[in-house]
């Protein structure tokens, strides 16, 4: 399903909606999401969502909770600033090498076969070195619902990622009108590129 499909959350505004009147919006987001990051603040609008249950397919019952996915329906327009932040995010990961070299987890340019291939050569290198090599394999249950919100904002503070700070103003709206996709919203706020930053002490 493309990006310009997909259900909207509590407010009903499909992205598609958001791509016709961009040249309209643009300047109101712009300045609205600048302000966002400036006073550290994300609107209760942007938190509210719509939770649909999905049944598993191939399940032999349905009678428990965990045969069902949820799948939360996010406001539209707050998805677009949570993608601003975590484009932020993931620019100073890479750039100021914040992770380690094998993580492909939701990196750019890594996948899953990524990670195949380096699991492969380890085997190999242990039996060239006439080692054995184990494998253990750990599925956490629930793991990504029961994060630690605090231990999750204590982590990048500890490498010296501050609070981000507006510094796109002088982007013009009329940028959004030069791409054809929606994309071209984000690049509204962000730039070409994350504003250069201090880089943060790694312990």
């Amino acid at each position: 399903m493309s990006a310009g499909n997909k259900a909207p959350g509590p407010d009903q505004t499909p992205n598609k909606v958001l791509k016709v009147v961009a040249d309209i919006i643009s300047r109101p987001l712009h300045e609205l999401f600048n302000a966002c990051l400036r006073i550290q603040h994300c609107p209760q609008h942007f938190k509210h969502s719509t939770t649909v249950v999905i049944p598993k397919p191939g399940k032999p019952s349905y009678r428990e909770t965990k045969e069902y996915r949820l799948i939360a329906l996010m406001n539209t327009v707050g998805k677009i600033l949570d993608s601003i932040i975590t484009r932020r995010l993931q620019y100073y990961a890479e750039q100021y090498h914040l992770l380690p070299r094998n993580h492909t987890g939701r990196r750019k340019a890594t996948s899953s076969e990524h990670a195949l291939h380096l699991l492969v050569e380890e085997i190999y290198e242990a039996w060239r070195n006439d080692k054995v090599a184990s494998l253990l394999l750990l599925d956490v249950t629930g793991a990504f619902h029961n994060v630690s919100h605090q231990r999750l904002t204590h982590n990048p503070r500890k490498r010296h990622i501050h609070p981000i700070r507006p510094s796109c103003q002088q982007v013009r709206p009329s940028v959004l009108l030069s791409h054809r996709h929606f994309q071209g919203l984000r690049r509204l706020v962000l730039g070409a590129n994350p504003p250069p930053h201090r880089a943060p002490h790694r312990r």
